[in-house]
C-alpha cells in the first residue's frame, strides 16, 4: 500500500514554535472562541439601547446580562439611550397595569411617578381592576409553626405590602422571604433549611386559622413540613 504523506521542514517547524513565543509573550494574540466565546463581536447586544450588555464567559460559554438603564424618574430614549424628562403620561408606562403613570414635565429633573392602584379593603387589583381579594390575602398576620421544619415551635409572619405582594419573615434563618400568591397557595424559593439552601416552599391556605408549609430540595430530595396556627393574641 501507498502512502503519501507531506513532511514539514526543520526551517518549517522551526517557523511555528518561533510563532507561538512570540504570541506568548505578545498582548493581542488571536483568541480561541471556544476559550473566549465573548470575543465575538455582538453577542450579547440586544438591540436596545437602553441596557447596558455585558458577557461572562464559563465554561467556554457566553453569558450574557442585559441591564436597563437606571434613570430614575427620567426615562430612557431608545433612540439613543439617555436619560431624558418626560413629555405625556405614557412615556412613564412601567408595564404594570396596576399603577398609575404620570409624567409632571415641571417637575425638577424627572417628571414620573408610578403609584399603586389604591383598591377597596377586601379587593386587589388584578389587571388594572380592583377585584375581590384571594383567600390568601384574608390570612395574614402572625403564626406559630410546629412540625420537621429547622426551627420548629417558632413565630413566623406572613405579610402583605401596599402593593398587593406577599412575604414570610422569621422562618429559620431566611430573610424575608417572597411569595407568589394564587388564590389559597403561596410558592416561594430558594429557602434554606438545615443549612442547606435551594428549597422551594409551598404555602396552603387549611382554613381561616391554620396553614401547612412543605419545603423540599429538588436537588438533594430532602423535605419538611410544618403546620402554621394564627396567633390569637
Amino acid at each position: 500500500m501507498q502512502r503519501n504523506w507531506t513532511r514539514k521542514s526543520a526551517s518549517g517547524r522551526a517557523g511555528t514554535l518561533v510563532g507561538v513565543i512570540a504570541c506568548l509573550f505578545t498582548v493581542g494574540c488571536p483568541s480561541d472562541p471556544v476559550d473566549d466565546p465573548c470575543g465575538v463581536a455582538g453577542i450579547c447586544n440586544d438591540g436596545d439601547n437602553c441596557t447596558v450588555d455585558t458577557c461572562v464567559a464559563m465554561a467556554g460559554v457566553a453569558n450574557c446580562t442585559n441591564t436597563r438603564v437606571d434613570c430614575g424618574e427620567q426615562i430612557c430614549d431608545s433612540s439613543t439611550g439617555q436619560c431624558v424628562d418626560c413629555t405625556m403620561d405614557e412615556d412613564c408606562d412601567d408595564g404594570d397595569a396596576c399603577t398609575d403613570d404620570l409624567c409632571d414635565p415641571m417637575a425638577t429633573g424627572a417628571g414620573c411617578s408610578n403609584t399603586p392602584v389604591v383598591c377597596p379593603p377586601g379587593e386587589d387589583c388584578v389587571d388594572g381592576e380592583c377585584a375581590a381579594a384571594s383567600q390568601f390575602a384574608q390570612s395574614v398576620g402572625n403564626y406559630t409553626v410546629a412540625g420537621s421544619c429547622d426551627d420548629g415551635d417558632q413565630m413566623v409572619s406572613l405579610l402583605r405590602g401596599d402593593d398587593g405582594t406577599f412575604t414570610l419573615t422569621g422562618f429559620g434563618d431566611n430573610g424575608p422571604i417572597s411569595l407568589m400568591v394564587d388564590d389559597d397557595t403561596a410558592t416561594g424559593s430558594d429557602v434554606e433549611q438545615f443549612g442547606i439552601g435551594g428549597h422551594d416552599i409551598t404555602i396552603t391556605l387549611q382554613d381561616g386559622s391554620t396553614l401547612t408549609l412543605m419545603a423540599v430540595q429538588p436537588t438533594m430530595g430532602g423535605s419538611c413540613s410544618a403546620t402554621l396556627t394564627a396567633d390569637e393574641e
